[in-house]
């Protein structure tokens, strides 16, 4: 898989999305509001990330999910919410899913920039505790890898 930027073909990975337990979100159940942190990646050489997540399943018609994509400057200790931008103070979050769907969002490092560690923050609201969420699948693309 590749694509184009400033019209020369990049190679890109794709990396299934796995919980802080190393479990693969795709097929997971999860119940109540929880907040679950994927388990980071360290994209070597990325200079484009992507996250595509998919909402497959829910018994309520009320959950609302949230996704802020986060990277490390400190290789894993702490995390910060990734700016849509270089020049941006807004931070990179997909847009809320209040149905069953997916959504997609690159985020882009500008100059020679590269992400080192990169994990998104999976929020489940309007969720009561007996309500279930299954996920489909979900992973992350990284671009301009070396």
């Amino acid at each position: 898989m590749s694509n184009n930027h400033s019209g020369a073909a990049l190679p890109s990975i794709r990396v299934p999305a796995k919980n802080s337990s190393n479990v693969a979100l795709n097929g997971l159940v999860i119940t109540a509001t929880p907040t679950v942190d994927t388990a980071w990646v360290a994209p070597k050489g990325a200079r484009r990330v992507g996250f595509f997540f998919d909402f497959a399943a829910e018994d309520s018609a009320s959950s609302t999910i949230d996704i802020d994509l986060e990277q490390s400057p400190d290789k894993g200790t702490s995390f910060t919410e990734m700016p849509v931008s270089a020049n941006s103070q807004t931070g990179a979050d997909l847009t809320q899913l209040t149905a069953t769907g997916s959504a997609f969002l690159w985020v882009e490092h500008c100059g020679d920039a590269e992400f080192t560690r990169v994990r998104a923050e999976i929020t489940v609201g309007g969720s009561t505790a007996s309500d279930t969420i299954t996920l489909g699948p979900c992973y992350w693309i990284f671009s301009g890898v070396d």
